[in-house]
């Protein structure tokens, strides 16, 4: 009988997101921005930015919901 060896020839690649960002398979993105908002009333807002969504949904509160008036924040809370 004769012996076998097991040879490796290379480590296996990682499997890390980040080994194919540097590969160039995936571009690399900051945190999505959101540009969506859905409205209780069934009005659905859709902004260029965030900038945009936030003064759209500012102007859709004070015509269509006078007195409920929402910060910055709370309003990128509920978009999507």
């Amino acid at each position: 009988m004769t012996e076998r060896s097991f040879v490796q020839a290379r480590p296996p690649a990682p499997q890390h997101w980040w080994a194919h960002v540097r590969a160039g398979r995936i571009k690399e993105e900051g945190p999505r921005m959101k540009r969506n908002l859905n409205c209780p009333c069934g009005e659905t807002i859709v902004g260029t930015d965030e900038d945009d969504l936030v003064t759209k949904t500012k102007a859709h509160l004070a015509a269509n919901h006078p007195g409920h008036d929402y910060s910055r924040e709370e309003i990128l809370f509920i978009a999507y």
